[in-house]
């Protein structure tokens, strides 16, 4: 019987609950699935026939794709997938949905909001419906069609390797020094009397109801409606400006970028690479990128431009170490949570900034974590990795990661099961990083508890035994 490798059982994919749900969708509804691919692909025709034409044709068509329901059918299922609710879909809900969606109107969905944690900080998220949903796809494609991204602005334009590849290009072309500059609090404090003439040509109706949503809520008594405008001062608990989890925000967000890279006040624009509200200043000296880097900002605070606060969040260089001035430069250039350093061999490697590789190191605490943190690490650890594709020493990093929690979750509620599997995972990962010279006492993390102290000796047991089974073979061919 052939046994499949550990790393190849990791990357068996599972399917998703949505996946299912899809599929069972599908299975009982292949005509209407049809029908759907057949809108979808003129959807994506017209689409992309409002990219070449002129502003008065373009604000023409817009109104009558918005008038006429001709892509109602389609709209509705993608807000009905898009709200997790495909399973029990169905050609007559989706058209009761089609049937109603009017992005020139109020709509009264109920909406949730939910927490959600990222990059430390915690965020409120708003969770639409399928009715909302629907209007905010379909309108962010016509604003995506009509305002199409710049080439340096990479949320649409390839995400973040190539924002990456950007920056590498970049330097080759001379561009040594970096500022990373972003928005605070970007989508909250866009105010809403830019967005009517950013997004033109899209009605301003369309504007109100659908991008910007007049926060139509219904009242506690889920009957009565009432009506509050995010230019007022908003009720407890809502925030102002663009909803993060609103599906047309990001490429408004992308429009307000775009408008100030293409400002005539400056000249560098090709000199800047950004991923949704991260900005990456280069510069061929310190003083050169500092110094667009102050323009920039300054710029950015007209209102003209969307009165946004940029904020300066590090700066560093390509150079070897030692060959920059000072100014605050660091060794290596910081980009969207990710640290850029060119190797002695003229390798580019991106990897984590100290950050972000500090907040999934938990089990290198001083004092151990608990059961649920470690195994919510474990849970990540691999997808964490993977985000970092162009890091040169990834899989050794994670090889170290898994073993370190596998030792944490031993020392922290010891079973035989725990041991033997941290003592798999800590032979590997002292197999893979021999070349590093790294040792068994390094990798097994240390606690002050006296239990700790017991159980860490186990697992240094357990890992010599293991090494014995490895080498025992070995010895006994020499022998031989």
């Amino acid at each position: 019987m052939t046994i499949s490798s550990r790393s190849s059982i990791r990357q068996t994919p599972i399917v998703s609950f949505g996946v299912r749900a899809y599929r069972e969708f599908a299975r009982t509804n292949s005509t209407l699935v049809a029908d759907l691919a057949e809108q979808r692909s003129r959807w994506k025709h017209i689409c992309s026939q409002l990219a070449g034409l002129s502003r008065r044709q373009q604000h023409s068509l817009v109104r009558k794709i918005l008038r006429f329901d001709e892509f109602g059918l389609f709209h509705a299922y993608r807000g009905v997938l898009k709200a997790k609710l495909i399973r029990e879909a169905s050609r007559q809900s989706l058209q009761a949905l089609a049937d109603r969606l009017d992005p020139f109107s109020p709509c009264f969905e109920p909406m949730q909001q939910r927490e959600i944690e990222k990059d430390g900080r915690t965020r409120l998220v708003d969770n639409y419906g399928p009715h909302k949903r629907a209007l905010q796809h379909m309108v962010a494609d016509l604003i995506r069609a009509t305002n199409p991204p710049r080439a340096n602005q990479f949320m649409f334009n390839g995400g973040i390797p190539a924002a990456l590849s950007a920056a590498e290009a970049a330097y080759a072309r001379g561009l040594t020094h970096a500022v990373e500059l972003d928005v605070e609090g970007f989508y909250r404090n866009l105010p809403r009397e830019c967005l009517a003439g950013l997004l033109r040509p899209l009605p301003e109706a369309v504007v109100d109801h659908v991008v910007w949503d007049m926060s139509i809520r219904v009242a506690g008594d889920g009957v009565s409606r009432r009506i509050w405008s995010r230019s007022a001062a908003p009720p407890l608990n809502a925030s102002y400006g663009l909803s993060l989890g609103s599906a047309s925000s990001p490429i408004v967000g992308e429009v307000v970028i775009g408008r100030l890279l293409a400002a005539n006040e400056i000249d560098f624009d090709q000199d800047i690479i950004t991923y949704a509200d991260n900005l990456l200043v280069l510069g061929h000296s310190e003083q050169e990128a500092e110094a667009r880097a102050e323009r920039l900002t300054a710029l950015a605070l007209e209102p003209v431009y969307g009165s946004l606060r940029l904020r300066e969040k590090d700066r560093g260089h390509f150079l070897p170490p030692g060959r920059s001035e000072g100014g605050g430069f660091s060794t290596g250039v910081p980009f969207v949570g990710q640290f850029g350093q060119i190797e002695p061999d003229g390798a580019f490697n991106w990897q984590p900034t100290p950050e972000r590789h500090n907040r999934h190191r938990i089990a290198e605490r001083e004092i151990c974590p608990t059961e649920e943190e470690i195994l919510r690490a474990q849970r990540r650890v691999a997808a964490s990795h993977r985000a970092y594709p162009r890091w040169a020493t990834r899989e050794l990093r994670e090889a170290e990661e898994r073993a370190s929690l596998s030792a944490a979750l031993y020392m922290r509620s010891p079973t035989p099961e725990r041991l033997a599997s941290a003592g798999r995972d800590l032979v590997f990962a002292l197999i893979i990083t021999r070349w590093e010279g790294r040792t068994l006492e390094e990798l097994v993390p240390e606690y002050d508890n006296k239990d700790a102290v017991d159980r860490r000796e186990d697992l240094i047991a357990e890992c010599a035994r293991l090494l014995n089974h490895i080498r025992r073979p070995v010895d006994t061919d020499r022998a031989a």
